[in-house]
């Protein structure tokens, strides 16, 4: 393979001046403030609004309904008699009301007058959604978010019957899942490396244990209420091409829950959960165990096999919904074993977050938590066996504050990582420190009823350190290493607020980094000889995107539709590239070179004016200059799904389409092979029945995955099979 070896440039190389603005945001941010103080005094700009909530039916005053204001975040609760009264920022545009036992209501602000009264429609309230309350807020808003957003709530989660969080994502929108020889689940998004990925538990990152692929076999959905997945960079992740935030499940009352699904192979799960408390103090638990396998091409008895075992508690105490303390605990373990070749795996992932939650009505946030994970684990294989234990402490501050048109953000996050790690090649003992600070200041145009307008600019700073020291017995890795690097991104989004319709456009500039991880260094040390010279440098990517949003459906008699389309680019300096050996589970990486990739997310939604039947439709296509540099990534793929819901009946269907893909394997004397996954066409299909005994509830659930059989086989073993599930879950409430 032919090396590149070109300039490592700087990530403020996009800004030149990246250096001045820095220093010298403080003092413009002083000048602005300053003005803006001044010009609101005198021309009164800021809106007090004042209105009154009441059951639609019965003319009630409702309490404790959230009122809140975007795209500022502002907000309160109504008191007693169903009252409410804040100060609006002149920026905000539309008014949510929120209340779980009602339907919500949006409306444009300019419509509202002082003293209205809002009546609320009474729901029908989901099973899975009762008690699932906090002050935690959406990490990301799915049309005001300047990136593409996509969610999955609690009862997607229960009708497509899945076990693990790699199941639940599967068929989404421009996501790759790839499942490996040894039964590993990663993920990937928009043709990304799965290494660029970030995945955050209650917004607080948690893949951090030195290495960034995060397997997710070992997350089972039962700990979690919903997903958040944001495609491209942001401002919390600017490295990342994709984000995933798990939402955990955390009730405020008395609940329980028990699920068991049978499978093919003899594959199955049981979890089950439980909850006490009352509306300020919430205690929810669950443990669970899976089984899983995989066959080799042309076999009829699978010969990988693997077992999970979940463990999971949250508690949470809650004030006014302003104020909240989460104790967050998981314990997730897995086992491996390829009876074919030997080889086995085993991984104990332990995380505990203590959150600190703290928000005010004029929509400042303020968000503290220290993170403790433990992660061990073993590897045996012909290639080279290993025994892991790594330690990880960390401690991270979200401080958000709205000045009147103007929004502040600041973010600080520390981590501290000990691994010591026993290999066949020797031993690492390696302290990495990890420091990231970002900052954004945001302009907020003040917006005008039925017009195209300006909607926010905002400019991010972000500055990453990494500072790794060697112990004295360590024998791979020792050399100590000290990175320091700068990002930056600048955003623009225009809003237009109509009557039946919103419309929001999108345009995003970056420039980002991505430093080696602990895994990464060391399995670079597992190349044959002469592939690559020096130790691997940081990964630097130019990212380029505009989008557009369009929601519509201003009343319940009319077709709610959403729409997203996105055009991006990246551009790679010195692109980390991961090698297989052939017939093995084992990686290195290399430094590649220049790579770029460039392509389209569009995806189309439309629900029924009731509800009851929900289509999306997405496609995604993507260029790349050179389909080796990007592993396993398709160039195009479609996905289409149907969901009807009558009652407690809920039928899915949904079809899958990808294009060929590649991915490069070695073998151990130095021979690459090109790897080939035939383009794949297949469908999915999902049904459930719910109905209530008393107060129990009862879900029986049938699913089956690629019924065509059209399977993928990747180093002899089918990846993607045919297989299908029987699901039976019990609920309380």
């Amino acid at each position: 393979m032919q090396q590149y070896r070109i300039r490592s440039l700087s990530a403020v190389d996009l800004f030149p001046v990246g250096d001045f603005l820095l220093s010298s945001l403080v003092y413009f941010i002083r000048i602005y403030i300053f003005i803006l103080y001044a010009v609101s005094v005198i021309r009164g700009q800021n809106v007090f609004l004042t209105g009154t909530v009441t059951d639609g039916e019965s003319g009630k005053p409702i309490d404790n309904v959230n009122i809140s204001a975007s795209p500022s975040g502002t907000g309160t609760q109504t008191n007693w008699k169903g009252e409410f009264q804040f100060s609006l920022v002149s920026a905000d545009s539309i008014l949510t009301v929120q209340h779980i036992g009602y339907e919500t209501l949006k409306l444009q602000i300019y419509e509202f007058e002082n003293g209205t009264v809002l009546g609320l429609r009474p729901r029908v309230i989901e099973f899975q959604e009762v008690g699932i309350t906090g002050t935690s807020r959406q990490e990301f808003l799915p049309f005001e978010t300047e990136n593409s957003v996509i969610e999955l709530s609690a009862q997607e989660l229960t009708i497509r019957s899945f076990v693990d969080v790699g199941d639940a994502l599967f068929s989404e929108q421009s996501v790759v899942v790839n499942e490996s020889i040894s039964g590993q689940k990663t993920m990937s998004i928009r043709g990304a490396a799965a290494e660029e990925m970030v995945y955050m538990y209650d917004g607080v990152r948690i893949n951090t244990m030195g290495d960034p692929l995060f397997d997710l076999s070992v997350f089972n959905v039962s700990g979690i209420s919903g997903l958040e997945m944001v495609r491209g960079a942001h401002e919390r992740a600017l490295s990342s091409s994709g984000t995933v935030n798990f939402i955990p499940k955390l009730s405020y009352g008395s609940d329980a829950s028990f699920v068991q699904r049978l499978g093919t192979y003899n594959s199955g799960s049981w979890a089950g959960v439980g909850s006490i408390g009352n509306s300020m103090i919430g205690l929810t638990g669950g443990l669970g165990e899976s089984e899983s396998a995989q066959v080799y091409e042309g076999q009829s008895e699978p010969q990988v096999k693997g077992s999970n075992n979940n463990r999971f508690l949250h508690f949470g105490m809650q004030k006014n919904n302003r104020y909240e303390l989460r104790i967050l605990g998981l314990k997730n373990s897995r086992q491996n074993l390829n009876i074919k070749t030997q080889d086995s795996l085993g991984l104990d992932f332990h995380t505990w977050i203590g959150k600190l939650n703290a928000s005010h009505p004029n929509g400042g946030f303020l968000s503290f938590y220290f993170l403790s994970q433990v992660q061990d684990g073993f590897a045996n294989s012909t290639l080279y066996r290993s025994d892991k234990n790594g330690r990880n402490q960390g401690y991270g501050l979200q401080f958000h504050y709205p000045i009147l048109a103007a929004q502040l953000n600041l973010e600080a996050v520390k981590n501290d990582l000990n691994a010591a790690w026993d290999t066949s090649l020797g031993r690492i003992n390696m302290q990495r420190s990890l420091s990231i600070l970002t900052g954004s200041f945001e302009l907020l145009a003040k917006n005008a009823p039925s017009r195209f307008q300006l909607q926010n600019i905002k400019i991010v700073f972000s500055r990453k350190t990494i500072q790794d020291e060697h112990g004295k017995e360590d024998t791979i890795l020792n050399t100590d290493v000290n990175w320091r690097e700068k990002g930056s991104q600048f955003t623009l989004s225009f809003l237009g607020p109509y009557a039946d319709k919103r419309i929001f456009l999108y345009g995003n500039l970056g420039a980002s980094f991505r430093m080696p991880s602990l895994q990464e260094r060391f399995s670079s040390q597992l190349q044959p000889p002469g592939i690559q010279q020096g130790a691997l440098v940081p990964e630097h990517k130019y990212t380029r995107e505009a989008g557009v949003k369009l929601e519509g459906g201003a009343s319940p008699r009319d077709l709610d539709y959403t729409m997203v389309l996105a055009l991006f680019s990246y551009n790679y300096d010195d692109k980390i590239k991961q090698v297989q050996y052939s017939g093995s589970s084992i990686r290195f990486p290399i430094n590649y070179g220049r790579a770029a990739m460039s392509g389209l997310d569009a995806n189309l939604q439309f629900w029924s004016p009731k509800r009851s039947f929900h289509t999306l439709v997405s496609y995604a296509f993507y260029h790349f200059s050179d389909q080796i540099a990007f592993p396993l990534q398709p160039v195009k793929m479609i996905r289409g799904k149907f969901l009807y819901t009558w009652k407690g009946l809920a039928v899915e269907w949904v079809v899958r389409s990808e294009s060929s893909r590649i991915w490069t394997t070695i073998s151990r004397e130095g021979e690459y092979f090109d790897n080939r996954l035939e383009p794949m066409m297949t469908y999915d299909a999902y049904t459930s029945y719910r109905f209530m005994v008393r107060s129990i509830s009862i879900t029986i659930g049938i699913s089956g995955r690629n019924l065509t059989n059209n399977a993928q086989v990747l180093e002899g073993i089918s990846i993607y099979d045919r297989r299908a599930y029987v699901t039976t879950e019990v609920q309380w409430n």
